[in-house]
């Protein structure tokens, strides 16, 4: 298993026990895959309470809420690389989690994958649903 496909079958640890299973079969199907990706923007419902806090946007700016979110990220023990799993791509996305966050909650919808299964950022359809998943 790749090390993408390690944090993107980690991902299903942060939602509720009764969608893990087919949150990891949607992955290896392209058509169902598709589907999944396309349910990412509002995706809140089926993370799973016990390991998901939302983070309520303290600063005035968009922007500061941005470096916000990273610096926690970073505080809860995020390594400097991470792999986005995104609503409007097919494939994961490696790359600095510098750039993985503001990319993810200016554009769009979906995860930021930081260590498999431990620790996670979902950001919904308009970057204001901003939820920190931890394990």
């Amino acid at each position: 298993m790749s090390e993408a496909e390690e944090h993107e079958t980690g991902l299903a640890a942060f939602l509720r026990p009764d969608r893990r299973q087919r949150f990891r079969r949607a992955l290896v199907n392209e058509r169902s895959r598709e589907k999944l990706l396309a349910e990412l923007w509002d995706y809140e419902r089926r993370l799973d309470p016990d390991c998901a806090e939302r983070l309520p946007m303290r600063a005035a700016k968009h922007d500061a809420f941005v470096a916000e979110v990273h610096a926690r990220l970073v505080a809860e023990g995020a390594p400097a690389t991470c792999v986005a799993l995104r609503a409007q791509e097919p494939h994961v996305r490696e790359g600095p989690l510098a750039d993985a966050v503001p990319d993810i909650m200016w554009t769009g919808a979906g995860f930021v994958s930081c260590v498999p299964g431990r620790l996670a950022l979902y950001v919904g359809e308009d970057g204001s649903d901003v939820i920190l998943l931890r394990r």
